[in-house]
């Protein structure tokens, strides 16, 4: 999917015992390691009001045609 929302490399260091669940949510839910914490990290932000939901990050469907 290409991206419309600008994005910054970052590395985090997390103990294997989370990074293995996050593994395994970002399967269950068909999406890649980066993208399932990218949603609990702007679900986070939502749920406290530091992001709007309308400003999650986007990315284009590549079936749309654009």
């Amino acid at each position: 999917m290409k991206k419309t929302t600008e994005m910054k490399v970052h590395s985090v260091r997390l103990p294997v015992r989370v990074w293995t669940i996050m593994r395994r949510l970002a399967n269950q839910n068909y999406r890649s390691l980066n993208n399932q914490v990218l949603k609990i990290v702007e679900d986070w932000m939502v749920d406290r009001g530091y992001l709007e939901d309308s400003e999650r990050t986007t990315f284009e469907d590549p079936n749309s045609g654009s």
